[in-house]
């Protein structure tokens, strides 16, 4: 989010290669609807992938499930360790 061109990650130095962009529009503490209301207005075309890397798995997987039925198709809980191309 600063613009820095290198991030460390474990101590290891790792180019940014990504666009970066913050919403400053809901709280950390967003609620299950908020945030689907917040995809769901999101135009397609800026959202391509959903990754859920917060909160417990219980509550992660009902959220993806409704996240996907409401037709956004790349919707991921990634496990720790796990790469994925961006």
């Amino acid at each position: 989010m600063d613009g820095n061109r290198e991030v460390k990650i474990f101590g290891e130095p790792f180019s940014v290669r990504c666009k970066v962009h913050t919403t400053d529009a809901f709280s950390g503490y967003a609620d299950r609807n908020e945030l689907i209301d917040y995809v769901d207005h999101t135009p397609p075309d800026r959202l391509k992938k959903v990754f859920l890397v917060h909160g417990e798995r219980e509550q992660s997987e009902p959220f993806r499930d409704a996240l996907m039925a409401k037709g956004h198709a790349y919707v991921k809980i990634p496990h720790q360790g796990d790469v994925v191309e961006i």
